[in-house]
């Protein structure tokens, strides 16, 4: 975090991590490389045996065994075993390579997610509402991962494929004829310029393709969660146009990017032809001069088509690679997004110091950074152990902002805070999450049960689950469902109700048992008599818990020990 990592550092420290299961998988490489141009060779060796003609190949045979004739049966047999181990070991160093090195694929994807997650865990809010959009997020954990991923397993096997190859193929033609050889590697001295000139092509292509990814995906996310708006508004034509709109841009800049791909395959079709066509047509004068066996010139065309494959390949693989390195940049541009410095080095111990003052406020007075009128000033606040605050104030008067300030999650304020005795940024934040839980009136659902929902990867019971769903009255609403907790849910919450929806991420908070419970106006969508409801469980429940409630309902806020106006505390008052 904050180490201005650049993308070449991400894919070089992934390989020295993993360097046993690398060398591992490239050996493998090398050795299947080997065992195919083996038994390509040894088809020519097989043809001039059977044709009884002495060429260089068998005299190359009688060096190895010296004394032994190499056209007799026991040769031939022998040639024919040499063969069929060479397959089955083919098959054996395939696998072993596509176990270590093409697995790399898959587990470098879930390493650079879990890194996005690890980094924006520290993110400031500023920065998540406009760099670090949920669009930008998905963008980087759907596309520029899928894209980065192939770097460390698949584009990797295929660059090896073609060096290993290419070279074994092209010595063992030296072995045969030099002069054929030089003169069909001649026609691959325009590879280099055609492959930096479609590349840098698609580059930019690509690049701009993500970008246009990125937008469309945040804009898809306040689609699908302002759809009850949109309804009530009568604007879902509006929103339908703007989106089909940004879909149309993303698919034209996505179809020529992939055009740009496309270039690879007459461009790299075109440099394999010439080596054919040249390799055919030196080849037959040689055979015609007796320069040549037949043998010598069949094992050379094979040569040549066995490198066909890789060759062609690799136009694609230069893309993945390009792609890929694409995908790292923007990558290391998420991991190289500021943090709040405050979370990651705390500067006093994790051990609390235990305060009858839970939470503290000293003149606390805030402003936007591109406004010069105060939201409120000089608020003070002592909260003490188990006490329950509500907090009321007209619409813009600052009541989420003064949550956010108290939960640590706002950082540009005057004033000081403190949980505990302890100033907020103080507090290692995993720590600090455990004991101040907030519940917001916008819920968050994942597009996974509800039980993954209310517990989100941790081990809670059976019994933890249903007792915190009673607390938030949603035990009716589950029952009714046919998977009751293990009913899925939509993106969003979306096939879920505004008051299920509040109800479910009260019960995730609850569940969690929180010292300290921040309250952002949850029940808003919620009945009065389900609320009420609510309220009684909470009161009984939450007596050790110290709540600090917002809401505009003067009824949610029955059961605090004091009432703050935050009108009480506007600059201009």
């Amino acid at each position: 975090m904050n180490q201005n990592i650049k993308p070449i550092n991400i894919f070089k420290g992934y390989l020295n991590s993993n360097k046993w299961v690398y060398a591992i998988g490239l050996l493998s490489v090398c050795a299947t490389n080997i065992l195919q141009v083996f038994l390509t060779r040894s088809i020519g060796w097989a043809i001039d045996i059977l044709s009884k003609h002495q060429s260089t190949s068998l005299k190359f045979i009688s060096f190895l065994r010296p004394g032994l004739r190499a056209d007799t049966p026991w040769t031939i047999f022998q040639l024919f075993v040499a063969v069929f181990v060479g397959q089955f070991l083919i098959a054996f160093f395939r696998a072993l390579w596509r176990l270590t090195l093409a697995r790399q694929t898959h587990h470098s994807a879930g390493i650079l997610k879990e890194e996005i997650w690890r980094n924006a865990c520290y993110y400031s809010e500023n920065l998540l509402n406009r760099k670090m959009s949920k669009g930008a997020l998905m963008s980087a954990c759907t596309s520029d991962v899928g894209s980065a991923r192939f770097l460390f397993g698949f584009s990797l096997v295929g660059l090896s494929d073609f060096l290993f190859l290419t070279l074994m193929s092209f010595f063992t033609m030296f072995i045969i004829n030099k002069h054929v050889a030089l003169y069909a590697f001649f026609a691959l001295v325009p590879l280099p310029f055609i492959m930096r000139w479609v590349s840098e092509l698609e580059a930019k292509s690509y690049d701009e393709a993500q970008n246009k990814l990125s937008d469309f995906n945040d804009f898809s996310s306040q689609v699908v969660s302002t759809l009850r708006l949109q309804k009530m508004t009568e604007t879902q034509e509006f929103w339908r146009r703007e989106w089909y709109s940004m879909a149309e841009t993303y698919r034209q800049y996505r179809f020529r990017s992939t055009l740009f791909t496309l270039r690879w395959i007459p461009a790299m079709g075109s440099v394999s032809l010439g080596c054919n066509f040249i390799l055919f047509i030196i080849g037959i004068q040689y055979v015609y001069l007796n320069k040549m066996s037949i043998g010598d010139f069949i094992a050379m065309h094979g040569l040549i088509y066995l490198v066909q494959e890789p060759l062609h390949n690799l136009g694609i693989i230069i893309s993945e690679i390009r792609r890929g390195f694409i995908g790292l940049k923007r990558l290391s541009d998420v991991y190289n997004a500021p943090s709040e410095e405050h979370l990651l080095h705390p500067t006093v111990p994790k051990k609390d110091i235990k305060s009858q003052i839970v939470i503290e406020a000293k003149d606390l007075s805030f402003k936007f950074k591109d406004s010069n009128h105060y939201l409120f000033k000089n608020f003070n606040l002592k909260v003490y152990k188990g006490n329950r605050i509500g907090i009321i104030g007209p619409i813009g008067t600052g009541k989420t902002v003064l949550l956010k300030i108290l939960a640590g999650l706002l950082g540009d304020y005057e004033g000081e805070v403190k949980i505990d005795g302890q100033h907020t940024w103080s507090y290692e934040h995993e720590n600090f999450r455990k004991k101040l839980i907030m519940v917001s009136q916008g819920s968050f659902l994942f597009a996974e049960s509800l039980r993954e929902n209310i517990c989100l990867g941790e081990n809670f019971s059976d019994l933890e689950i249903n007792k915190a769903i009673n607390l938030a009255e949603l035990n009716f609403d589950i029952r009714g469902m046919e998977k009751g907790l293990d009913t899925p849910l939509g993106e969003w919450g979306i096939n879920l109700s505004g008051g299920q929806k509040q109800r479910l991420c009260l019960a995730r908070a609850l569940i969690r048992r929180p010292e300290i419970l921040f309250l952002d106006d949850c029940l808003s969508a919620i009945d009065t008599i389900t609320e009420e409801q609510i309220l009684l469980n909470l009161d009984k429940e939450l007596g050790l818990t110290t709540v600090i409630w917002v809401a505009h309902r003067a009824s949610t806020l029955k059961y605090c020990n004091a009432i703050i106006n935050l009108m009480d505390f506007k600059a201009d008052k």
